[in-house]
């Protein structure tokens, strides 16, 4: 336990502290996204009003039904529920993915939510359902969606661990129809759907490769050795610092 304390203390702080690390290609990606969330901006009101005009579309309701079946998933109480109950089954049967994927789900969702409640707070974007238009700001949480981010961060985990594109393409498309289903819904702007979007799966891949790191390390810490003892052959692993 206290050594998870500490790995998640590291990750949250390298997470926080990544604009700091920019380079010339990462800042470029940055702000792109950035870019992409302000031009999003100017234009969610008009996005809003055309997907309540479209709202009987046949693709677009197929799209939002979709929505709504993996949307309660992205509620964090509920994922918690669900990674909890599979970590359970995983301890039980010695399955290692389901030990793995929701330890690492969990820290994602704990470092991504913490930064998202601040921007929260300090955003204060009132929510399209709140009928103030996508300009009013003050004691609202709009931005950004936390449904959105924790969707997205799932599909991350677990692609990484599945390592199959349909899997990837599936999960990544269950991610998206959630976050199109909380901008029609009303719950959220356009723009509060693209950046958690993003920074949800890069947070949920910087702690993927960061636990991947600190696995290989360890093991790499543990060498074979063998010697011969009475005339018979020994083996032992022997930790290396």
């Amino acid at each position: 336990m206290g050594r998870a304390v500490v790995n998640f203390s590291s990750d949250t702080w390298y997470v926080v502290t990544s604009p700091a690390r920019l380079n010339r290609s990462s800042a470029i990606q940055a702000g792109l996204v950035l870019g992409a969330t302000a031009a999003l901006y100017q234009y969610d009101q008009d996005i809003w009003n055309a997907a309540q005009r479209n709202a009987d579309d046949q693709t677009f309701q197929a799209v939002k039904d979709v929505g709504d079946a993996v949307v309660p998933i992205g509620f964090m109480p509920h994922a918690f529920m669900v990674e909890g109950g599979t970590w359970v089954i995983g301890e039980a049967t010695g399955i290692e993915p389901l030990r793995v994927i929701p330890v690492q789900l969990a820290e994602s969702h704990l470092i991504a939510g913490g930064i998202r409640n601040v921007l929260k707070l300090a955003v204060g974007r009132k929510h399209p359902f709140e009928d103030q238009g996508s300009q009013a700001f003050g004691g609202g949480g709009s931005f950004p969606s936390g449904h959105t981010s924790v969707l997205f961060e799932i599909a991350t985990v677990v692609s990484d661990h599945a390592h199959s594109i349909p899997v990837t393409v599936m999960l990544y498309s269950l991610a998206t129809a959630g976050a199109v289903q909380r901008v029609q819904t009303g719950a959220h702007w356009s723009s509060d759907v693209l950046l958690p979007a993003v920074t949800g799966t890069a947070i949920a891949a910087t702690v993927v490769r960061r636990n991947d790191q600190r696995e290989a390390r360890d093991a790499g810490r543990w060498q074979p050795e063998f010697g011969v003892v009475n005339g018979q052959t020994q083996f032992a692993l022997t930790r290396h610092f």
